[in-house]
């Protein structure tokens, strides 16, 4: 299973945009995807229309990371075939970072190995325990892609998310 991790320190670069495509083009290609909405504003969730069900299902990210759900429960299908989701939701920004294990979201993926071919995870613009479990759950057969436009701020974002994957690798 290949892990890619979207993830920016700047906002508004492209990161859901460029996570929602991969997915959707692995899963036109037959490989059976996984996208993770790490990203509290949940854009990538509501690019689905899985928000309002799955605040009232109670099956997130938060579940996933901080009840130790496993991805079977809390992922959904979509209707593109092979495409499956773990939605997010606003109160993920209310979680205690501190509680989150940083190897958290690398477990869960080992144990759902067998049942995608591609992870996708589309991360939030901040520097905290989700993007460094999105990194690591990344760094043995993924890669981090990191979306960027073409000036000052989106640059300097750029720089920070190279030195923190630097100082995780």
């Amino acid at each position: 299973m290949r892990t890619l991790a979207v993830s920016n320190y700047k906002g508004g670069v492209g990161k859901t945009t460029t996570a929602v495509n991969l997915a959707a083009i692995y899963a036109a290609r037959g490989l059976r995807v996984l996208l993770i909405d790490l990203d509290p504003q949940a854009s990538a969730t509501d690019y689905f229309g899985l928000y309002d069900r799955a605040a009232a299902d109670g099956r997130t990210s938060i579940q996933l990371l901080y009840e130790n759900a496993p991805v079977s429960e809390v992922a959904y299908e979509t209707e593109i075939p092979n495409l499956s989701v773990v939605p997010s939701i606003i109160e993920l920004t209310d979680q205690n970072e501190l509680m989150l294990r940083e190897q958290r979201l690398r477990f869960a993926l080992d144990d759902c190995a067998g049942d995608y071919d591609v992870v996708i995870i589309d991360c939030s613009p901040t520097m905290k325990r989700l993007a460094f479990n999105a990194y690591l759950a990344a760094a043995d057969s993924g890669m981090v892609v990191i979306p960027v436009k073409l000036d000052s701020t989106v640059m300097r974002g750029t720089a920070l998310t190279v030195n923190a994957i630097q100082a995780i690798a």
